[in-house]
């Protein structure tokens, strides 16, 4: 119950920074590519956050290249 509240708080906290940023993304002139880039990047903080207050460790980057060079076969394995 407690991992499922902290998940909850990590989404709230990224919907108020979301937020408040909003008007500033809105105003921005290249608006496409910056809320491309912007919402990649909360995406991401936001997946995170969630493994990390479920108790899930994320792989390292180390580990995904590792994996992804096996699925295309150039890897060791």
């Amino acid at each position: 119950m407690a991992e499922l509240l902290h998940a909850i708080m990590v989404i709230i906290a990224i919907l108020i920074v979301v937020l408040i940023n909003l008007k500033g993304l809105l105003n921005a002139k290249p608006r496409g590519k910056i809320m491309w880039i912007y919402f990649t990047v909360v995406g991401i903080s936001l997946f995170i956050g969630i493994l990390l207050s479920i108790g899930k460790r994320p792989m390292s980057p180390n580990d995904v290249i590792k994996n992804f060079t096996k699925l295309l076969g150039i890897g060791e394995g």
